[in-house]
């Protein structure tokens, strides 16, 4: 039988919350908050979830689209990191099979230390994952030239082949908090917690303002987790207590492009002089490339590829697919977003660490920064292990993580149409909590990032039918068509706009 997850479960969540004290309130529905909402709920804990926008609506939604064990850590000599991170894609590409695949990946070589270099980084990373059938390979020059015909042949030597996983990011996240309210979480996006409740010296709840009908609620909760990640300290204003990490939030755009101008048959991972890698990964039936790495300032609601990351990511596509001969008006779609790494005193962004940090800055309160989207289940687990020792110092017992046993398949209905039919977007009401124009053209269906021309003429069909599920007047309708089309223009551009 299929399990409902829309408009009515997330009313009825937040009814519940306000109805009695949990164990645990998660701020946050990106995948480190949807994890840890997971991990407790399995464990029995009393949890809910909450969201100001949607699910994976930032940071979880701008990913290269990679589960991976971080082959340049090895590099910062992060080995315990990348070791950890190994033992994560494996989890999820055993029990989320229908959201994460293996992808291989190509590192092209020109030059005879890039060899011995990534030869040995190659020989360390094999014997850390344990995959004796993904092992890496030497490629000849001219198995190189068959596979990427557009690829730059000046000093070309040949190639590395070695695996790692390729996800549907913000689906992947839409299944954990699926999953979730499976084992009881109470859940609920486009909740704002807009302030702390105290009692008795300790943090005891949190006030929210549903973003959907507007009512103000109090949702009370033993412990407390910020997992807001690059909004962290800007929600611990909200208790006037300092958080003790300072966070080094760092940006990373991508570029978009069809099959037919950027063609590829596997991943690409493209060393740069500064040690870093250019990735080029088929995702879709598109292409995506990237990434920069740049400190971020601005406005953390709209993050979006500026124009220096543009000219940066084509003249690197110029250097390297010389007779693609790419050009602005070839990009479907950009994106960027926002890294919330932990300040490790470190010059260089690429060397700051990926390992998350877990600090409690006021009684009932728990923050978690940093991390990758590939540790997220175990960066849950920690941070369950210790509220559940807290717990048990009150006389109250709750067993051990159970997440590394549990599949994700399954949870969702099938993947909608990049452009999505009726019947698939009456689905996506009903069992992926797909409240706005938004929710289902840039995060469900992925028409944003996918489809020709973004879905601009399409969205008018899509709003009509779900304006007929959720309810929306005239009104209600156009102004999600025009919030949909200022989001594409101002957080997604493509060619034609940037």
């Amino acid at each position: 039988m299929e399990r409902e997850f829309s408009f009515r479960t997330r009313r009825k969540s937040l009814n519940e919350a306000a109805d009695r004290e949990l164990d645990l309130v998660v701020i946050g529905g990106g995948i480190t908050g949807a994890g840890i909402a997971w991990d407790a709920a399995s464990r029995g804990m009393d949890t809910a979830v909450l969201e100001r926008r949607d699910f994976a609506h930032a940071t979880s939604s701008k990913t290269s689209k990679m589960i991976h064990g971080g082959l340049r850590y090895l590099r910062n000599l992060q080995v315990s990191m990348v070791r950890e991170s190994l033992r994560e894609r494996h989890l999820l590409l055993t029990n989320a099979s229908e959201l994460v695949s293996w992808l291989p990946i190509v590192i092209p070589v020109y030059s005879l230390w890039n060899s011995m270099k990534f030869r040995l980084g190659l020989s360390l990373y094999d014997v850390l994952a344990r995959e004796p059938e993904r092992q890496h390979r030497s490629l000849s020059e001219e198995e190189v030239r068959t596979a990427f015909p557009s690829l730059t042949e000046e000093s070309l030597r040949g190639g590395l082949q070695y695996w790692d996983g390729l996800m549907d990011d913000s689906r992947l996240c839409l299944a954990v908090m699926v999953s979730a309210a499976l084992h009881g979480a109470l859940v609920a996006n486009y909740a704002e917690v807009t302030d702390f409740i105290t009692s008795n010296g300790r943090l005891s709840g949190v006030r929210v303002r549903d973003g959907i009908g507007g009512e103000e609620l109090t949702v009370r909760a033993r412990r407390i987790v910020n997992a807001t990640g690059p909004w962290t300290e800007r929600l611990h204003e909200r208790d006037v207590s300092p958080i003790p990490l300072r966070l080094r939030p760092n940006r990373g755009a991508h570029l978009i492009f069809s099959k037919e101008r950027l063609p590829v048959t596997s991943a690409l991972a493209i060393p740069l002089p500064e040690g870093r890698l250019l990735f080029v990964i088929p995702w879709k039936e598109r292409v995506v490339l990237g990434t920069t790495e740049s400190r971020f300032a601005g406005d953390l609601d709209c993050v979006a590829a500026q124009a220096g990351e543009v000219d940066f990511l084509l003249g690197l596509a110029g250097k390297f697919f010389p007779k693609a001969e790419l050009e602005r008006k070839d990009i479907l779609a950009s994106f960027a977003g926002v890294r919330p790494l932990v300040d490790s005193g470190k010059a260089s962004l690429s060397r700051v660490s990926r390992e998350h940090k877990i600090v409690v800055s006021a009684p009932g309160l728990v923050s978690v920064a940093g991390g990758k989207f590939t540790t997220f289940r175990r960066m849950a687990e920690v941070v369950v292990d210790r509220i559940a020792k807290e717990f048990q110092k009150e006389g109250r017992r709750f067993g051990p993580c159970r997440t590394g046993e549990l599949r994700l398949d399954g949870v969702l209905p099938p993947s909608p149409s990049t452009i999505p039919s009726a019947g698939e977007i009456r689905q996506s009401v009903q069992r992926a909590m797909t409240m706005t124009l938004s929710d289902l053209l840039v995060r469900r269906a992925k028409t944003a990032l996918l489809a020709e021309g973004q879905g601009w003429g399409e969205a008018e069909e899509s709003s009509r039918i779900l304006a007929a599920e959720l309810g929306w007047n005239e009104a209600e309708r156009l102004k999600q068509l025009s919030e949909y089309r200022r989001e594409l223009s101002e957080c997604f551009k493509r060619g034609a706009i940037l």
